[in-house]
């Protein structure tokens, strides 16, 4: 809607491929997961891994814009077949603490072998097709290894700062945040320049971006805690009238 309105791209839609990305997952994943049984399903999901990053070699290679393969849905499809394998795993008779340690090393030595051997390739570097095509798989190894330990020491006092309530409390809030925080940041700008505030000249250049940090950052999760009571709770609220104890419960 910007262009033919003549006005300047607003940066707060620019967060909205991510959800579109995991609303087609949502569409899709449970249907798939309805039809495989387990081990098929992690067949899949290691099948989806391996070939997201060699969709993204190959048409990077043939010169795809690295907008367009970053934002499409076919491209990032392996984040989410990480998290559905250690779904699947931390489901099954072979999840312990002796076997998480020993997946969370392998996906280390991974990652440290494929960036030793990608880093010739330009693995390292910025947009090349190499980093475009395995760039993401790092981050990905890099978490997955750091989600299986988390839930490896689950209840011991490694995880206790997952427990404060705090951090709890920015879990629940941080997609909506998330998704708020680019339009904040518009509307922080456009107040600057609207009413002339030039708050590095009383801050510094660095303290202007403190502020702005901290004005973001405080707003957004002023409206994620708004949409939580106002508008997310009361719906996830209606999900028991699809229970059958919730249908019970209304009928009584």
């Amino acid at each position: 809607m910007w262009w033919p309105l003549r006005i300047s791209a607003p940066h707060g839609p620019g967060v909205l491929w991510s959800l579109a990305v995991e609303e087609h997952f949502y569409l899709v994943w449970p249907l798939i997961v309805f039809l495989l049984n387990k081990r098929t399903l992690a067949i899949v999901t290691g099948v989806i891994f391996l070939g997201s990053p060699a969709l993204r070699g190959i048409f990077a290679a043939r010169g795809v814009p690295w907008g367009f393969i970053y934002e499409c849905t076919w491209f990032q499809l392996d984040g989410l077949a990480a998290g559905a394998m250690m779904a699947i795993w931390a489901r099954s008779a072979y999840a312990s603490k002796r076997s998480s340690i020993r997946i969370a090393c392998t996906l280390i030595v991974s990652l440290v072998l494929l960036t030793v051997a990608g880093r010739p390739f330009g693995l390292l570097e910025r947009l090349t097709d190499v980093s475009i095509a395995l760039r993401p798989t790092q981050a990905y190894l890099g978490f997955a290894a750091l989600f299986v330990l988390v839930v490896a020491y689950r209840g011991t006092a490694w995880t206790v700062p997952l427990r404060w309530r705090f951090l709890q409390l920015s879990g629940v809030l941080s997609y909506c945040v998330y998704l708020v925080h680019l339009s904040v940041g518009d509307g922080y700008e456009y107040l600057l320049h609207r009413f002339n505030i030039l708050v590095w000249h009383y801050v510094g250049p660095s303290g202007a971006l403190f502020v702005r940090a901290a004005v973001m950052i405080g707003v957004s999760f002023a409206i994620a805690l708004l949409s939580r009571k106002y508008l997310e709770e009361p719906f996830l609220s209606l999900k028991d009238r699809f229970t059958e104890a919730g249908a019970l419960e209304s009928r009584a």
